[in-house]
């Protein structure tokens, strides 16, 4: 079935919104379309799989929107790449695991998970203290291996590229936010492409029975969105360099907790 033009024109919307705020705080943009993503296949009659649709649409959407955000911030030398190749590894193995979590766990419990944790990183970003850069601590390994296993794992379940958690562990281990931002950034598009491959091999036994879906990826829909999301998400690198990211993390943050009271809320009335 072939989406209606009003489908197209939010999609282009959110594509917009969602490369801006990749480039702007170094998130994939993934929690702002999984909602209504979610929403959107409902309305296609794919309710049985809609959760698992929209996470894997999502990451495939990333891919795209991370390679341009994170180019962006690597060219404006952001990008920290010993940090970078030191969480690739446990990213990685992470999603892998997240992947098939997603395929297991049905879409109604999937949706009261990504709930929950949208709330747990609006509350984040929206109360936080402001971050005073700390001398970098020497991490171990294993420890580093073990936040960033986690940090892939999540990220998946929430459709997400890795932007928050990757961002929280880098600050947390002394960089700088604008420097955790863009080594965040690059890191989405690593993160969500292992990710969709393994959806797209994972869905093929979901029997969706609808043209141009590969596994849990709508192809039709995730094109839309990056249409704009490609192209704002160096806009948004450009302003995270003259805007007061720290402020605008935490609107984002308390946006992102009224957004899962709200599905939390739907889901139950």
């Amino acid at each position: 079935m072939p989406l209606a033009w009003e489908y197209i024109l939010l999609l282009l919307v959110l594509g917009s919104v969602a490369g801006f705020l990749a480039g702007l705080l170094g998130i994939g943009g993934g929690m702002i379309l999984v909602p209504p993503l979610y929403y959107i296949f409902q309305q296609l009659g794919l309710t049985e799989h809609a959760m698992q649709l929209a996470i894997g649409t999502s990451l495939a959407t990333i891919v795209f929107t991370g390679l341009s955000s994170g180019r962006a911030h690597y060219l404006a030398q952001r990008v920290d790449m010993q940090l970078w190749c030191q969480f690739i590894p446990g990213l990685l193995i992470g999603s892998a695991c997240g992947a098939w979590m997603v395929d297991r766990i049905h879409t109604d419990a999937l949706l009261h998970v990504f709930a929950v944790l949208l709330l747990v990183s609006g509350a984040y970003l929206g109360l936080r203290s402001p971050a005073v850069a700390p001398v970098a601590p020497t991490v171990p390994p294993w420890h580093l291996r073990q936040h960033t296993f986690l940090a892939g794992f999540v990220s998946v379940i929430m459709g997400i590229g890795g932007g928050i958690p990757n961002t929280m562990l880098m600050i947390r281990y002394g960089q700088p936010l604008r420097t955790a931002i863009g080594t965040s950034a690059a890191l989405t598009s690593i993160l969500a492409g292992n990710s969709v491959l393994l959806l797209v091999a994972f869905g093929w036994h979901s029997q969706v029975d609808q043209p141009y879906i590969l596994g849990y990826v709508h192809v039709p829909v995730a094109l839309c969105v990056v249409t704009t999301s490609m192209m704002a998400a160096p806009i948004g690198a450009f302003c995270s360099q003259r805007l007061p990211v720290l402020w605008l993390q935490r609107l984002f943050g308390l946006l992102l907790m009224l957004l899962a009271v709200k599905m939390l809320i739907k889901q139950y009335l």
